[in-house]
């Protein structure tokens, strides 16, 4: 009922802007667009950007560069001095299970936090008339992260975030967002490449078949925890970092978007194996450290999830199957070194 009345709302919203939406779909000037905000409080909600969005979807084709740019457009967004709030810190551990610490002094935030404290930057972009692709059909298939110091909680953290390229694949166009995290005294300390792919519309089916049956060896493993991904989480982890997609929160989004189910967060479920791997290895994850990982296929809600991991010298690597072994989440890796990255 609520979600009816969301969506009566947006699409009464974004009446008035179809009437003059396709006069704004040009490049900027200069083929660059640069966004400074005062701190992560004064980015625009999803709600704000929900029109917008909804008129990209519209007017621009799943899987295609629409603008026809001769180059994508240089779009920057700064992020002044924000907060490390403990209180949106101590929320997001607890959603996505992490450990809290028992002493609150020298609490560094969790590895994904800084980009989920500024995740609205996000829909900005996919709301801009300039953005060549459609939102719909954009899924969320890899991450790199690197962090040479920790970030203190109760500290203030400047962003930098950038989109500059997109690459065209056989299974569409791969965009990567740009996010650096920097001291007040503009020091980087964590840097993300997170990239988007923007799916052409055949690409839809078929995907099961692309993957082998690896149960047996994910059975055998000694290496490996199961737990529970509840019905609720993604409801619960929107409402901690502000990511509403309607297809994590509800089965009728999910259905509107190709799932017959919901599906959790790929940020969740990638510090969600961060923090199972430390609890059932001991590890302690300190920088300097790398992150890699690709997302494979979503994790319908509710279900019980497999991982696993090996060890050798610096670098942990695990993966998150279905609790049977048979489909794959996500493939990761973990490497520690004494040197910084950066």
């Amino acid at each position: 009922m609520l979600f009816t009345l969301f969506m009566s709302f947006t699409l009464i919203a974004v009446v008035g802007s179809l009437l003059y939406y396709r006069t704004l779909i040009k490049p900027p000037p200069r083929n660059e667009l640069i966004i400074l905000f005062k701190n992560n409080k004064d980015l625009p909600s999803m709600l704000s950007r929900l029109p917008s969005i909804l008129a990209n979807a519209i007017f621009k084709s799943q899987g295609k560069n629409c603008n026809g740019f001769h180059a994508f457009p240089q779009i920057s967004i700064s992020i002044g001095p924000s907060l490390i709030d403990p209180k949106h810190v101590s929320a997001y551990k607890s959603v996505c299970c992490l450990k809290e610490k028992e002493n609150c002094e020298n609490e560094v935030a969790p590895i994904c936090y800084p980009v989920v404290n500024i995740f609205r930057f996000q829909p900005l972009v996919f709301s801009l008339p300039c953005f060549p692709f459609s939102p719909f059909g954009i899924v969320y298939i890899r991450t790199s992260i690197c962090q040479n110091h920790p970030i203190l909680v109760g500290s203030k953290i400047k962003y930098t975030t950038s989109v500059k390229n997109a690459r065209e694949t056989e299974r569409g166009w791969e965009i990567d967002f740009n996010v650096c995290a920097l001291t007040e005294n503009g020091d980087t300390v964590w840097k993300c490449v997170q990239t988007m792919l923007s799916r052409k519309r055949q690409q839809k089916v078929q995907r099961k078949s692309h993957h082998k049956d690896h149960s047996d060896e994910c059975l055998k493993t000694q290496n490996s925890a199961i737990f529970s991904v509840p019905a609720n989480i993604g409801l619960k982890y929107a409402a901690v970092t502000g990511d509403y997609n309607p297809h994590h929160i509800c089965r009728l989004g999910a259905i509107m978007f190709g799932f017959p189910r919901k599906i959790a967060h790929g940020q969740w479920s990638l510090e969600s194996c961060l923090g199972q791997l430390q609890k059932s290895t001991g590890i302690v994850i300190q920088p300097p450290y790398k992150v890699e990982c690709a997302f494979k296929l979503p994790v319908f809600l509710p279900s019980d999830v497999r991982l696993i991991w090996s060890k050798k010298d610096n670098t942990t690597d695990f993966s998150l199957w279905s609790a049977d072994g048979k489909l794959p989440h996500l493939t990761a890796s973990l490497e520690t070194r004494n040197v910084p990255y950066f």
